[in-house]
């Protein structure tokens, strides 16, 4: 049988804004905690655009939400047996219909809540290589690191020595084949920098070697950013790393630096987001230390909180308003701006905005409840 490649088909500008419609969908419902709606519209993107890099991002992000990290109790991954999905897709994958492997590959990780690592794993690492089957190089990178992710989440769930030992290996492996898709992409900083956040190298060093370790892993991108500063990759990696770290700082200013390069509304959006979650992470430190605090000192810290919960809701505020402005159909932002707006005690304003949109089905409840309130 001869093999069966993901088609690329050339995509109209009318077609691109349809994706990009969606994928700022994925972005809001992924956020609001409803990955069962976001799961559908990222896959749309997905089997449209084989090649763009984000729409797998999107997709993996509703994965993130909808699935447990955690081996279920008293299972062990070399005992595993292949789920009907998975051996359909090695059979697919074996016949080369890379097609084949990419729609089933979606359709198995959305409809199978796997609770143990290892097929989830395989799955990805299928659909990875039917992308690169089909040179969609792009793509293989960005379901690698996906894997690679999952596999590093793993590492930090508690589990029994044995599995612990077994995600290790795993994260290994996967380093290994992440560094080499950089390396064919190019990317040698960032592949030299993989393979030395490798997990055995990270549990050989105290906290003091690993934050000098991180310092170099960001100077090398920071000089891979140097040498070329229009490829974005580089800053998307830096910037990810940066809110591993919780550095959201940082994070928003490699992001601004993207967005200056590329000033696409989809890095634009995800600088938004990076300065959302820089509020609400000064939010949430703010309320930690109230928790804390003695009784004498807990009315300054108690108004500095309100201060910032205010703050917080006058950027997502602005923030709301802005993507409302950029597509005047983004349902899921105008609500979302309404919500601050009578949060901030707007109402008037908040009303004007509920009443002068046609809302799809599945907010008219959320809108009408808004408007009681208000």
């Amino acid at each position: 049988m001869a093999p069966r490649a993901i088609p690329l088909v050339r995509i109209t500008s009318a077609r691109r804004k349809e994706l990009q419609r969606a994928y700022e969908g994925v972005l809001r419902l992924s956020q609001a905690g409803r990955a069962a709606e976001a799961f559908p519209l990222a896959a749309q993107c997905v089997v449209a655009d084989p090649d763009g890099d984000l729409y797998v991002h999107a997709f993996a992000q509703t994965l993130e939400q909808s699935m447990p990290t955690q081996f279920a109790r008293g299972s062990w991954p070399e005992r595993l047996q292949a789920k009907p999905g998975q051996r359909h897709m090695e059979g697919l994958a074996a016949n080369e219909d890379w097609q084949g492997v990419l729609q089933h590959g979606l359709s198995v990780l959305g409809e199978k809540p796997f609770s143990l690592l290892l097929p989830r794993l395989q799955i990805l690492l299928l659909i990875a290589d039917a992308c690169r089957q089909s040179q969609c190089f792009d793509s293989e990178l960005a379901w690698l690191q996906v894997a690679y992710d999952l596999a590093s989440q793993s590492l930090q769930t508690p589990t029994a020595a044995k599995i612990a030992r077994k995600n290790v290996q795993l994260r290994e492996a996967l380093t290994d084949r992440l560094a080499d898709a950089h390396l064919r992409r190019g990317n040698v900083a960032i592949a030299d920098a993989l393979r030395n956040e490798s997990p055995t190298t990270q549990q050989a060093m105290t906290s003091d070697e690993q934050e000098s370790h991180s310092q170099q892993f960001i100077k090398k991108l920071e000089a891979a950013i140097a040498d070329n500063p229009s490829e974005v990759d580089n800053y998307l990696t830096l910037a990810d790393h940066f809110q591993s770290q919780q550095d959201w700082e940082s994070a928003e200013r490699v992001l601004s630096q993207a967005c200056f390069v590329e000033p696409s509304s989809t890095l634009r959006t995800q600088l938004e987001d990076a300065q959302m979650a820089k509020a609400r992470h000064k939010l949430s430190n703010a309320s930690a230390r109230l928790e804390l605090a003695s009784p004498e000192s807990q009315p300054a810290l108690q108004a500095a909180v309100e201060n910032l919960e205010n703050e917080c809701l006058r950027i997502e505020c602005e923030i709301f308003r802005t993507r409302s402005e950029r597509d005047r159909g983004d349902a899921e932002s105008r609500f979302r701006l309404a919500e601050c707006l009578a949060r901030l005690g707007n109402r008037t304003e908040a009303i004007r905005e509920l009443k002068s949109f046609n809302w799809p089905s599945h907010l008219k409840a959320q809108v009408a409840e808004l408007l009681e309130t208000c």
